[in-house]
């Protein structure tokens, strides 16, 4: 339960020397005035503030809380002054949280300088009453220098005794050498920063944000997102902060398009377009007092988006927020990430494409429609997730030199530009961008950027394909070809073996210039034989707009590799031909196509 949490938060506080503090006692969760504005009033009877508001208290203080703040509200059934401050009461303070309580900790008081406390006629005098009342510590008074003479004046005149006043000194004293205070020694300045911002603070922090990230509406299983091929995906921004890494985020893993407008009527018509809409609701992260609430304007135009789209409503706030929904019968998912922070924008953009799990659950109630304890638990798709070096087991000191490797490459006119992405145990690690796009332009390299790549259907398609057959027992490294295809027994390539064609030690020729026998003879144009401009059964291979290639050249490519001569002497040589056998027999295996196959085993999600 709460309790159990706060116990263990403590326990991990005090652990490591931090003074771990309960606030507000004897209770501050029951009332919509802010103690800051005003003295709020808790109306309930003393036997059920004793059941209920001070249970945590009672279990806290048997395990060796270092303090308590007491709280600044009007208690009428356990301080019979009218409209008398809690932190102000002896009774509260001494014979209920030190006398019945047994509490021997740090009592400091609450803010002093509230308003709605009682009236005091001299400045300083509610300094005096804070200590007469039992505090160890004043916080936050008016004028300080009036409230100590006050005290003083009171121990001179023997008001507070010298048993008094040297109470609360020595515990001051012995909380101080609890943390080693009595070991001063003043701050060493240099390396400040990273002692400041440690790797690991980083990573405990992502850690606990991955945990906290809550789903508590997912209408048809809407989150993670999956087939975005059928997605169009647009992102409107609700609240005042900034939402920018959120949206940098999404971008990693789809076209996500932001859609803006100064009017509803405006906003519905861009959003047209778009068959889904995540809406991410940020207020500063600041501080707890600054404000989290929907506007009733914002209101409105959620509701009017939920109603004509599909809605994926993600609040980066507290999760009182959803107090105000008067309805979210629209509203196909619900995520509460509930802070504004960089990391918490970064990590729920992750978790909506499934790059990462939905473990949290709610700590409160809110509303009328989610309670305490809500959380839909969601498995990852196995996407890249985005995180620091050291949660996948690599320094971010050390990688970091990848910069001037990069650096150095681009001054130097190897190339304009480079992407350049570092991913481990599935997790990105590195993601940076140097140089333009050619030499002499202006156009940086950015992370949107989509660049040619030639090549990777081996190491995308193909090879995991063969590898998962490998893993299964299908195939072996050592099977030779005249196994694989039983059109090879008879040829000159019949003994060549999975791990030679692999690692481009079996004497294959590098490439065939299959295109040559496609050709007119005269014109060295595409022959009428083998090409038409219009797709059919029979020509069904497209090579480029407008142009398909008779579907079955594809068998005449296989038979010219089959016929190929090798090379003279076995030396390492890079082949294209590997590939071609190998999705030959790869689709023979499966009576599929490699591209049908390869969405099916690894990418489709």
């Amino acid at each position: 339960n709460v309790t159990d949490k706060a116990s263990a938060f403590m326990k991990g506080m005090q652990s490591v020397g931090i003074l771990a503090n309960a606030k507000h006692f004897p209770g501050h969760g029951d009332t919509e005035q802010d103690s800051h504005k005003t003295l709020p009033t808790i109306d309930f009877d003393e036997k059920r503030i004793d059941s209920v508001e001070l249970y945590p208290y009672k279990k806290l203080i048997k395990e060796d809380l270092s303090s308590i703040m007491v709280a600044h509200l009007n208690v009428p059934s356990l301080e019979k002054r009218s409209d008398y401050p809690s932190s102000l009461s002896n009774h509260i303070v001494t014979d209920i949280l030190k006398g019945s309580l047994g509490f021997n900790g740090l009592v400091i008081s609450d803010a002093l300088n509230m308003k709605g406390a009682a009236d005091f006629d001299e400045s300083g005098e509610i300094d005096l009453a804070a200590f007469l009342a039992g505090n160890d510590i004043l916080l936050i008074s008016e004028d300080p220098v009036l409230g100590i003479a006050k005290i003083m004046d009171a121990y001179y005149n023997g008001k507070i005794t010298e048993e008094r006043l040297e109470y609360s000194v020595k515990k001051i004293l012995k909380a101080k050498f609890k943390v080693g205070l009595n070991h001063y020694k003043p701050i060493e300045t240099q390396n400040l920063v990273e002692d400041l911002n440690r790797i690991k603070d980083a990573s405990l922090y992502e850690e606990l944000i991955e945990n906290a990230l809550t789903v508590i509406k997912n209408t048809s299983d809407l989150v993670p997102l999956r087939r975005l091929e059928t997605k169009t995906i647009a992102y409107v921004k609700m609240g005042d902060d900034d939402g920018l890494p959120f949206l940098t985020e999404l971008k990693k893993y789809g076209k996500i398009h932001e859609v803006k407008a100064d009017k509803l009527d405006e906003l519905l018509t861009q959003l047209q377009s778009y068959n889904t809409v995540i809406i991410g609701f940020h207020r500063s992260n600041d501080s707890p007092w600054k404000s989290y609430e929907f506007s009733d304007q914002e209101l409105v135009w959620l509701y009017e988006i939920a109603r004509t789209h599909t809605v994926i409503l993600d609040v980066f706030v507290k999760p009182y927020a959803l107090a105000d929904l008067k309805t979210v019968e629209n509203i196909e998912s619900i995520i509460v990430s509930y802070q504004n922070s960089d990391i918490a924008q970064q990590k729920s953009a992750q978790l909506i494409f499934g790059a990462i799990p939905s473990k949290g659950n709610l700590p409160v109630s809110t509303g009328d429609f989610f309670k305490v304890g809500t959380g839909i638990q969601i498995n990852n798709l196995e996407r890249l997730s985005y995180t620091i070096p050291e949660r996948a087991g690599m320094s971010s000191k050390k990688l970091a030199k990848v910069d001037s490797v990069a650096q150095y490459a681009v001054d130097n006119k190897m190339t304009p530009g480079i992407q350049l992405l570092i991913a481990r145990k599935g997790k990105v690690i590195y993601n940076k961008n140097f140089g333009k796009h050619t030499y002499d332009g202006n156009e940086l390299v950015t992370s949107n950027d989509i660049y040619d790549v030639a090549s990777l259907t081996k190491i995308v398609a193909t090879l995991p394909l063969l590898m998962e057959l490998e893993e299964q027992g299908v195939v072996n490294l050592d099977d030779k070809l005249s196994k694989l295809l039983p059109e090879y027994r008879n040829s000159n390539k019949k003994n060549i073996t999975i791990k030679q064609m692999l690692s481009h030690y079996a004497r294959l020729i590098p490439w065939v210039p299959f295109y040559v026998a496609t050709l007119d003879p005269v014109t060295k144009k595409p022959s009428a034989k083998y090409y038409r401009n219009v797709r059919s059964n029979k020509f069904n291979i497209e090579v480029v707009n407008n142009l398909y290639l008779r579907s079955d050249y594809q068998d005449s490519i296989q038979l010219q590799i089959k016929d190929s001569k090798l090379l003279s002497r076995l030396r390492y040589k890079y082949s294209d031909l590997p590939y071609y056998i190998l999705k030959k027999y790869i689709e023979t295996h499966y009576h599929k196509g490699l591209d049908e196959l390869v969405q099916d085993h690894f990418y489709e999600s």
